[in-house]
Formats: C-alpha cells, sequence, structure tokens
C-alpha cells in the first residue's frame, strides 16, 4: 500500500466520511508503530549528531575500580553505564583515585537499559579518569569529543 500525507488521511476521515478499507490500510502502512524500528536515515538529523558525539572508546565490564585516560582537548560528553538486570549500583567518576569530583551516580535496582550520565566536561590536558566505588557489575562506555 502507498505512503499517503497527512492531508490525504485526515480528508478520508472528515466528519460523516467512511473510509475505504484501502484507505484504512493506507492509514495503517503510512504511520510508525511505537514497535516498529525506525531507520538512522528516516530521522532527520541524527547522522550529523552521532558524527558530532566524537570519539567512543571501547565499553568495558567491570566490577572493580577502573581507570580510563582522556585525550588532551577532549570533552567527555557522557558514560553510558549498563547494570545487570536485578542489581543496584553506586559509582563515583572523579580525577583522583576514589574521588567524586566529577560525579556521584547511583542506579535503581531493575533498570537494564543503558543510563546517560550526561557531563560535559572539558580536559585542556591529558586526565586520567578513575571510576571507582562499583558496587555490581556493569558495562561502561565513555563517549568524548
Amino acid at each position: 500500500m502507498p505512503i499517503q500525507s497527512d492531508n490525504t488521511l485526515k480528508a478520508w476521515f472528515e466528519r460523516l466520511d467512511r473510509p475505504t478499507q484501502a484507505q484504512f490500510w493506507d492509514l495503517i502502512d503510512s504511520k510508525w508503530n511505537k514497535n516498529d524500528l525506525i531507520p538512522i536515515a528516516k530521522i532527520d538529523g541524527l547522522t550529523d549528531i552521532l558524527n558530532q558525539l566524537g570519539a567512543v572508546a571501547p565499553s568495558f565490564n567491570s566490577a572493580v575500580d577502573v581507570e580510563k585516560l582522556i585525550p588532551a582537548d577532549s570533552v567527555l560528553a557522557m558514560v553510558l553505564i549498563v547494570p545487570q538486570a536485578g542489581t543496584d549500583v553506586t559509582i563515583n567518576i572523579g580525577t583522583t583515585n576514589g574521588g567524586a569530583e566529577i560525579s556521584e551516580v547511583e542506579i535503581l535496582v531493575s533498570y537494564a537499559d543503558p543510563q546517560p550520565i550526561v557531563l560535559n566536561r572539558y580536559f585542556k590536558i591529558e586526565t586520567t579518569i578513575y571510576i571507582t566505588g562499583i558496587t555490581s557489575l556493569c558495562k561502561f562506555k565513555l563517549i568524548y569529543k
């Protein structure tokens, strides 16, 4: 069935009008279902936004303290945390081992979806970031530009 414009679809459903079965099917085919996967190319500007994110460090799993090097003249945009389902997670993000100068985060039980921690911190010089106080196994991904 062809995809129809919003104005065409509205015209079929004006007061006292009865759309045909084909028109109703066109309505269904013309809209995204909340369970449909939307292709990246269909979302205006998404490719540009993704390109602006810059470097994405490889993800890593950890239940113990870790340290990562952030290059000079970079912005640490965010840290994505993916906890194991059914576990609470508490972490500190700092520039000193055990510190929470950048962020202190608690993610409550039952989250298994990625939890973005938006930081937008600029580092003029190469800096080591410490992720400490991790209370349960989770996956991390640092995004910087």
